[in-house]
């Protein structure tokens, strides 16, 4: 039997799409895969579609959703946005995430309709309706509509959707923006989110997959979960090894977060 959460999904994906059909924004991120497997499930025709960008990783986000898409028999379409050559955006302000939907969720727009599919569906949680996130706009402008906020669900009940489901991605951290690691106001190349990335894989390949690098000019801030903390702080072996591998990216302090890891720790 369904959980209520399930049913409750279910009944909203219903109530938006009578005609089981959507194209859905895919990240290969957790919420948009739970979404995808619980429509796919309930018999829904979806046109996913990934936007390939600098801005997440791409070894989650192409690759991943490609193979997704495979297993679910569903149909897949690489979308690519040039966003960093806009300045409303590569100027990191505090509307660039505004700026950015935009272009994707028309480009999303276009597509969907050229293949026949009008209605429009994102990942988009009930926690983010709660945080600082312009994009949110962007997305009701271009008409896209989000059926897990829509059903009142928050990330940690998407996560136990995911579990019943007996979904792997349910255990994955997010992964967000990678200009949400750079302060407001700063100036940001390809070649910094690149340097990013980098960095963040290292840490992972350290044995921390939840974490973030934010970057403060010449210093690297770690962000890790809290009851993390020690196994970083109590292990100079690799301790040294990371920090010396991330001064090695070109930083010239590598610290650590005491606060530990946040959603937003950069909307100050």
């Amino acid at each position: 039997m369904d959980s209520a959460n399930l049913l409750k999904l279910k009944n909203t994906l219903l109530e938006i799409a009578p005609e089981k059909k959507f194209a859905l924004a895919f990240s290969a991120g957790v919420d948009s895969t739970i979404l995808l497997n619980v429509a796919v499930l309930m018999g829904f025709d979806v046109l996913a579609v990934t936007f390939n960008t600098n801005l997440t990783s791409r070894m989650i986000s192409i690759s991943n959703a490609k193979n997704v898409a495979e297993e679910l028999g569903v149909k897949h379409i690489t979308l690519d946005i040039d966003v960093m050559s806009d300045e409303n955006i590569n100027c990191n302000s505090k509307l660039r995430c505004y700026y950015c939907k935009s272009k994707m969720f028309s480009a999303l727009k276009k597509l969907a309709n050229e293949n026949g599919y009008s209605i429009l569906c994102d990942g988009t949680n009930a926690d983010d309706l709660l945080e600082y996130r312009p994009g949110l706009k962007a997305k009701d402008e271009c008409g896209v509509l989000s059926p897990i906020a829509m059903a009142s669900l928050t990330k940690t009940e998407l996560r136990e959707i995911g579990n019943e489901l007996g979904l792997e991605i349910a255990k994955k951290p997010s992964s967000p923006c990678l200009l949400t690691r750079f302060p407001y106001g700063t100036t940001v190349t390809n070649e910094m989110l690149e340097t990013v990335e980098s960095g963040e894989q290292l840490i992972k390949d350290a044995g921390f997959e939840a974490c973030r690098l934010r970057v403060h000019g010449n210093v690297a801030r770690i962000e890790l979960p809290i009851d993390r903390l020690a196994d970083f702080v109590n292990n100079s072996e690799k301790q040294t090894k990371l920090i010396s591998d991330i001064k090695a990216l070109g930083f010239d302090y590598v610290t650590v977060d005491l606060e530990g890891l946040r959603s937003g720790s950069m909307d100050i």
